[in-house]
């Protein structure tokens, strides 16, 4: 599924200039990049790292 944003970039390109979407960030969680490991702290991954590990969940 594709954002508003990239359709929208698509939707002016057509006939008109040639358009290219780089995306290069991972929005959530754990990523790895030529190796190294990097995150990006949220609530998400809070959650998903304590129901892992068996831990309570609390909102």
């Amino acid at each position: 599924m594709r954002l508003v944003g990239e359709r929208t970039i698509e939707s002016f390109e057509e006939g008109a200039f040639p358009a290219h979407l780089f995306l290069n960030s991972n929005l959530y969680g754990e990523h790895k990049i030529a190796g190294a490991e990097g995150s990006k702290p949220t609530v998400i991954n809070l959650f998903v790292n304590r129901a892992l590990a068996g831990e309570t969940l609390t909102v």
